[in-house]
């Protein structure tokens, strides 16, 4: 076994378990706190709109309810689908007989009843669908792993090249040398 091979096998088998962490452990849990802060994010956002969709769906103003919620699916296209039913379980929006888009596999439904001093004035249902978050996601791990394998390929090549300028080059040198004072030439260079 070469010199250069005993020095860069334990550094690829230390850069192997390392991305294998990575890989296996670190980025799955990354992946799952980043869907629990987008959770989280976006229960805080649908407290606020039941807050502020309150007097609105106390007063039945649904041409208001209707322009409010409309604009809000439009800033937030992660949200496939949104219904909100008063306390008998009327449905005031969307209107009766919009097609609904089908459930995802990246989807979760979240569900917020409007109360009004502990009764319930309607509830409010949205679907949201982490498909661009986990894409996000996934173009960074790629970015990170064509990082990472750009660190090993330049960290092999240092190695080889230091290697090369201060082990190998000496040790040809000294071999040389060796054979020519062998050869019974003393007026060898070392």
């Amino acid at each position: 076994m070469t010199l250069r091979l005993k020095l860069l096998l334990p550094l690829a088998l230390v850069w192997t378990a390392f991305i294998a962490y990575l890989y296996g452990i670190w980025l799955p849990d990354s992946v799952r706190y980043q869907i629990a802060v987008f959770e989280r994010q976006q229960e805080r956002e649908m407290h606020n709109l039941t807050e502020s969709l309150l007097p609105l769906v106390v007063a039945r103003q649904l041409g208001d309810i209707h322009d409010t919620l409309d604009s809000l699916r439009q800033e937030n296209p992660e949200w496939v689908e949104v219904v909100l039913q008063d306390h008998e379980g009327r449905q005031l929006y969307p209107l009766a007989g919009t097609p609904v888009p089908p459930a995802g596999p990246d989807e979760q439904l979240h569900t917020q009843q409007l109360n009004l001093a502990n009764d319930s004035v309607g509830s409010l249902r949205i679907r949201i669908s982490h498909r661009a978050l986990l894409e996000s996601v996934a173009q960074s791990q790629k970015t990170l792993f064509a990082l990472l394998a750009s660190v090993l390929l330049g960290a092999f090549l240092a190695l080889g090249v230091v290697l090369d300028a201060t082990v190998r080059r000496p040790v040809n040198r000294l071999m040389t040398a060796a054979r020519e004072l062998a050869e019974g030439r003393f007026d060898a260079h070392l």
